[in-house]
């Protein structure tokens, strides 16, 4: 990826989304956010030049895969938590909550034979398909990361720039 160095939160300009920032996108809206990485992909085997919010939606990707959650580990109240599972039903729907979190040591604890063990990673997020679903976990993001509702732009720019 080109060096890119952003001095604040990305703004869409026009459409549906104008106004909104890349960075609270990330957590409202990783669909959309999919779909755009997706396309800039392609686009970049055609050997072109990137422009602004394709550069910060990448370097934004490339952030979100790397922030440590600031949350101490609900069961030894020791470490920071590093990973949440996701409970499936036998009906196909699940449960997650700040509850089903772990540090690295106590992840067995959250394990049993219906759960998902995943990562604090935003690309984990993009991986439901369902928006509801997404918004479940984005919301278990904002609670490990102790991010403050309602999630203002500059917040996220400071926390994904850290």
């Amino acid at each position: 990826m080109t060096e890119y160095n952003p001095v604040g939160p990305y703004i869409i300009k026009s459409g549906k989304r104008k106004g909104k920032s890349l960075e609270g996108l990330m957590f409202r809206e990783p669909s959309f956010l999919s779909r755009q990485l997706r396309r800039i992909d392609e686009k970049s085997r055609e050997n072109r030049k990137k422009n602004q919010m394709e550069l910060h939606l990448e370097w934004l990707r490339e952030r979100g895969e790397n922030r440590q959650a600031q949350r101490p580990c609900p069961q030894c109240g020791k470490r920071p938590v590093r990973y949440f599972s996701v409970r499936y039903s036998v009906g196909g729907g699940f449960s997650a909550s700040p509850a089903y979190t772990a540090c690295e040591k106590c992840v067995q604890e959250i394990e049993n034979y219906n759960t998902r063990i995943y990562p604090f990673r935003f690309s984990v997020i993009r991986s439901f398909s369902v928006k509801a679903d997404q918004k479940i976990i984005a919301d278990i993001f904002v609670w490990a990361f102790n991010l403050k509702s309602p999630l203002r732009k500059e917040a996220l720019f400071k926390f994904f720039s850290e």
